[in-house]
């Protein structure tokens, strides 16, 4: 068999570790961001969507949600 350069396990951590520092870092920088008066419904197990027009906010609004979230 070819070997295709795959990382190793302990790589593949590693990388993990460095993505969530960066996503980490990228989430504080919206803490200034104007807090949304909407929640998602309480559902557990179904995918959540944020829908609607554009510049209405639903990126920030995602951003805030993953906050509540880790917090």
């Amino acid at each position: 068999m070819r070997d295709v350069g795959l990382p190793q396990e302990e790589s593949m951590e590693k990388i993990l570790e460095v993505l969530q520092e960066e996503f980490k870092a990228s989430l504080s920088k919206t803490t200034d961001s104007i807090r949304r008066n909407y929640q998602f419904p309480e559902a557990k197990n179904i995918a959540k969507v944020a829908v609607g027009i554009m510049r209405s906010g639903k990126t920030y609004f995602l951003f805030q949600t993953m906050r509540d979230l880790i917090s």
